[in-house]
């Protein structure tokens, strides 16, 4: 594996970990602004990737499940 293509896997790793946070925010202020950096993570993703496909799967508040 090219190390852009590990990248963009830490990446994509790292756009999750900001939704997983987004689920459990306190308020809704707080679950955007995870949000916002999982849609940046997965744009620099899309730029390392490797093989030259993207993962074009927007992150959006809809797919963010509220638990409280």
């Amino acid at each position: 594996m090219r190390t852009s293509a590990l990248t963009a896997s830490k990446y994509r790793w790292l756009a999750d970990q900001c939704v997983e946070r987004a689920q459990s925010a306190a308020s809704s202020e707080e679950a955007v602004g995870y949000l916002q950096r999982a849609s940046i993570w997965r744009r620099l993703a899309d730029s390392r990737d490797g093989d030259g496909v993207q993962d074009n799967q927007p992150v959006s508040k809809k797919s963010v499940r509220k638990v409280r």
